[in-house]
């Protein structure tokens, strides 16, 4: 009997990962590192607790290369901190952890960046390493995202990464915004380094004034309580603010020309997250529908339709330039570069190039890469 070409790569990349998995549970972890003294430069989490960073020395031809990635998971505005705090708190982070994706060190799933300085920053402030707020003494709230981020490359920039041979910024979903929104900035603190660039994964969050997408306002709204209460507006890039109020200049489509940085966008055309949480009169059984592609009617299947050609049609008129690459598949999917299995995966590709193909290719300069799927395909999750 022949088998399907698509589920023998699928066996094959099963195979390959779970050996591959084996030999990265017997490395040694990465570590986290707390600063003890950010509360001193009230570089502080939401609830005081002290900001850190996971990290794992680089080595061979990769000691003098740095990555740095943002981590990501939604934003926080008004009473709901004081929920999200409690996932996010570095009081209960273990001292290490096993890093993916991006930031994995196994050789086969990572070739191009395994042995690099490898910095998974975490995200306590709700804003997108934005925010510098007084202290709400009513909700006992610290809100300091930008502080943290100053205070964390600076102690990245004394562990060497100042005199670094390449240099990326990178993070997912609001840390693949914030990655975007920092990007400039994180050019100027690292400028005697050779090669700078800044990867965004699954941070443009779309604004979408298209009528065929109703929910505008509650996109809009998913960034004004938190530009309010976080005290962004003064960090946002003036060239916007100038023309625009604060909270659309949340939005990349908004910022993405005044960054001089060069920029790689990784998006799915159908994002989980955007279309559960970005698309007015949704209801549970939709949200289901997005998360798991069971249960979908012919209206959510358009619904989401629209969403993809809208937001590919805004990604190619917005990312452009000798500068700037995209890669857009369409599995159903948000954030990839903490997990091996959509890094990696052959099956989140376009035109045979998985994720960690492109970005390899981008970065390194090997094509020009501007690869976004815009085939009529049945919508699936792909892993």
């Amino acid at each position: 009997m022949d088998l399907p070409q698509n589920f023998i790569v699928m066996i094959l990349f099963l195979l390959i990962f779970s050996s591959t998995l084996l030999k990265t549970k017997a490395q040694h972890p990465a570590v986290f590192v707390r600063l003890l003294n950010s509360d001193n430069n009230h570089a502080v989490c939401l609830d005081g607790s002290p900001s850190g960073y996971y990290f794992s020395k680089g080595y061979g031809e990769g000691a003098n290369n740095w990555v740095v990635f943002l981590e990501g998971g939604a934003w926080c505005g008004g009473g709901y901190c004081q929920t999200w705090i409690q996932g996010k708190t570095t009081y209960k982070l273990p001292d290490t952890l096993q890093l993916t994706g991006i930031l994995g060190h196994d050789q086969t799933l990572n070739p191009d960046f395994y042995n690099w300085n490898r910095v998974r920053v975490v995200y306590c402030d709700g804003a997108s390493f934005m925010g510098d707020a007084p202290f709400d003494k009513g909700k006992n709230l610290t809100r300091k995202g930008m502080k943290i981020f100053k205070y964390v490359m600076k102690d990245l920039l004394a562990k060497g990464m100042q005199t670094a041979n390449n240099a990326i910024l990178t993070g997912s979903s609001a840390g693949g915004l914030a990655a975007m929104l920092h990007c400039d900035m994180f050019r100027s603190l690292v400028d005697h380094v050779k090669t700078v660039k800044c990867i965004a994964d699954s941070g443009f969050f779309l604004a979408g004034t298209d009528p065929s997408l109703p929910g505008f306002n509650l996109r809009e709204h998913r960034f004004d309580v938190v530009v309010e209460r976080h005290d962004v507006a003064k960090f946002l890039p003036k060239e916007c603010t100038s023309r625009l109020n604060s909270t659309l200049c949340m939005f990349p489509q908004n910022i993405i020309q005044n960054i001089k940085t060069p920029l790689f966008i990784i998006e799915s055309g159908f994002d989980s997250y955007q279309m559960s949480t970005g698309i007015g009169n949704i209801d549970t059984s939709f949200t289901h529908c997005t998360h798991t592609m069971s249960g979908c009617t012919p209206s959510d299947i358009q619904t989401m339709k629209d969403f993809r050609r809208i937001f590919i049609e805004t990604l190619k008129e917005k990312v452009n330039g000798p500068a700037r690459g995209l890669f857009v598949h369409s599995c159903v999917a948000h954030s990839h570069f903490d997990y091996d299995s959509k890094w990696s995966n052959p099956r989140v590709a376009v035109g045979g190039k998985n994720i960690q193909q492109a970005v390899g290719d981008w970065y390194f300069e090997r094509r020009p890469v501007y690869d976004v799927d815009v085939r009529d395909v049945e919508l699936e999750l792909c892993f």
